[in-house]
Parts: C-alpha cells; structure tokens; sequence
C-alpha cells in the first residue's frame, strides 16, 4: 500500500472505529435511565384481561400478568407502559427491533424457543389438558391414542400448547387456526367434529363450558408447563433484576394472593412451592 494511502487508511480507522466499538444501549440500561419498563402482551384469560365492557370500554388490563407487573414496577421503582398487544408469530420480532423490553405475559418456557429469548424465573405452572368430544371414549384410556394419522388435532399457529402438540402428536393431522383466532374457535372445531382433541389450560376450558355446558369434557393430562415473562437474547442484567423482583413477591405472599384472587377454580394452576422450609418448633 502507497505511504498517503496507508495513512488515509489509519486516519480513517482512527476516526470510526471509536463510534463502531461503542456499546449500543442495552433494554436494562434504558429502563434503569428511563424508569420505565415497556411491556408487551397477550390478551389471554384469565392472565391478561382486556375491559372491553359496553359501559366501560377502556382498554384497561386486569388479570394476573397485569397484578403481577405492576408489583414489580412498585418494587423496582420503575413505571409500567403496555405498548403493544402482541401474538405469538411477532413476539420475538418485536422484542428484537425494540418495540417493547419485555413480553409481560404468560410465556410458555419451551425447549424450541429457549435459543430465541430469555426467560424470566417461571411465576406458576399451568396444567395443559386435552380435551375431546363429551361423548367420545376413544381417549378415555390413553391421550396418546391420537398421535395417529386418522386423527385430528386442533391448534392455533404458534401457540405454545400448538408447538408442544406437533412434537408429541406429530403422526395425526393438524388442523392450524391462523393468529389471533380464539381458544373458543378450537373448541368449536372439536365439538363440531372437524377435530378430534385439542389442549389448553383448565380456565380456558372453563370460560368456554361456562357458555357450552355438556359438548366437551377433559380427556386428561398432557403435560405441565412452566409459565414466565420474556426478554430479548443477551439481556441478562434485565432478568437478573426481574428475576431478585420475582423471588420477593415469591416470598412475601404477594404472588399467591395474586393467583388466588384471579384463579376461577382451585387447581387452575400450579402454584410456586416456598423456596424456604420453616423449622420445626423445639
């Protein structure tokens, strides 16, 4: 290389190479120096609740996810802005481009999705059941009869419960609902027998039955999911501090009453065991 090329060349160099080694903010430095935590959602009953009431009709969240964040903001010090009702195709996007820090939301811990984001420490399990046609026996003895190509499962397109069912139910049909179809319209597959068996979590069901009394019953158990919030890949800081937030409210009670307060039925979910064991009185 030329003398004036080269030193054009170490110039130049010189003069980016600080701006191009500069750290880019992280979500957990912009929430500390904002004192905001940006919060994206899923309206899903009875976690997230949409008041979409004719008198009302404000938007507000209630529901267990909505308690929960706003006990984490008082404890953190940090102000809560739901920015974005989310789905399941566009979570990660949005958490990737900065739309929102966070999915403050019920949030499948899944093995498939575990190189994608990080997970919060889980805040209750959910029970995922199948359910079928009330007067359909054919699974009364075993679930996993239907992993079969004569049968049809019912799911929703990028559901967690959907993702967990193409792994364990992968020699039947699917039948896939596009995004934002509700966990109703799964129902209504299987009771009007274009479906064999779907799987969701009891307060689904019961939401459902509530208004549909005798079409379907409760096949059994699929399996227990752990249920947590979500970051972006990489923001470790930011699950630390959620996480040290999480464990208090583990502690303190606050996160069983939360439960408590919204769960329809006992047994709806699976509550934290105490990471502590009282000893016993001398």
């Amino acid at each position: 290389m030329k003398p004036v090329l080269l030193t054009a060349f170490l110039i130049l160099t010189l003069t980016i190479s600080p701006g191009l080694a500069a750290d880019k903010e992280s979500v957990y430095e912009r929430v500390m120096r904002t004192k905001e935590l940006r919060c994206g959602y899923f309206i899903e009953h009875p976690l997230t609740i949409a008041d979409l009431s004719p008198k009302a009709n404000t938007g507000k969240l209630t529901g267990i996810v909505p308690d929960i964040t706003h006990e984490l903001g008082t404890a953190l010090g940090l102000k809560i802005i739901w920015t974005e009702e989310m789905n399941a195709s566009t979570m990660i996007e949005g958490l990737n481009t900065g739309r929102y820090d966070a999915l403050c939301a019920g949030i499948m811990v899944l093995a498939s999705r575990a190189g994608l984001m990080e997970h919060s420490t889980p805040f209750l399990f959910t029970p995922l059941m199948a359910y079928v046609r009330a007067d359909d026996t054919r699974f009364d003895q075993d679930i996993f009869t239907a992993n079969a190509p004569h049968y049809t499962i019912a799911g929703l397109d990028g559901s967690g419960k959907t993702l967990l069912a193409l792994q364990d139910f992968s020699k039947a049909q699917l039948l896939m609902l596009p995004q934002f179809s509700s966990f109703a319209e799964l129902f209504i597959n299987v009771a009007h027998k274009k479906a064999d068996m779907t799987f969701t979590i009891p307060a689904e069901f019961y939401q459902y039955n509530a208004h549909n009394p005798g079409k379907l019953k409760e096949a059994g158990l699929y399996n227990v999911i752990p249920i947590s919030f979500a970051y972006r890949r990489g923001e470790v800081a930011l699950k630390s501090m959620l996480d040290t937030a999480f464990l208090t409210l583990t502690t303190n009670g606050k996160l069983d009453k939360i439960i408590n307060k919204w769960e329809t039925n006992p047994g709806d979910f699976y509550h934290l065991p105490k990471p502590y064991q009282t000893p016993d009185p001398q």
